[in-house]
């Protein structure tokens, strides 16, 4: 059973990662728990952003969340993701943003970051 499950997880992965349409951003969860409690011991899932051009594209679980493009130790960009037309989310970044940065999307109590180039 075990490796049934685990063969689907890559078959899913798999197929998610052939219908992005731009660069897939590697994303990493970073607890922002500042009031002294234990982080929580439930899996937490990791949103999907990809990056076409100057446009990311999020899953459903960031309609409505804040991004945050960091240039060392400075924000530089912050915007809302919006919801679009297919169940996703999306910001359209501005074109004069080149170099990279460090993508910071707060969800609740937990910030994911991922790095991306513009």
């Amino acid at each position: 059973m075990k490796k049934l499950f685990i063969a689907i997880l890559f078959a899913c992965i798999g197929y998610s990662s052939a219908n992005a349409d731009g660069k897939v951003i590697v994303i990493t969860a970073r607890e922002s728990n500042q009031d002294g409690h234990q982080p929580p011991r439930s899996p937490i899932r990791i949103p999907s952003v990809y990056i076409d051009g100057n446009i990311l594209t999020f899953d459903a679980s960031c309609i409505g969340c804040t991004i945050s493009l960091v240039q060392d130790d400075e924000v530089i960009y912050t915007a809302t993701v919006i919801e679009t037309d297919d169940w996703e989310g999306e910001v359209v970044l501005p074109e004069y943003l080149t170099g990279v940065f460090e993508l910071q999307l707060q969800i609740g109590a937990i910030t994911f970051v991922g790095e991306i180039e513009m």
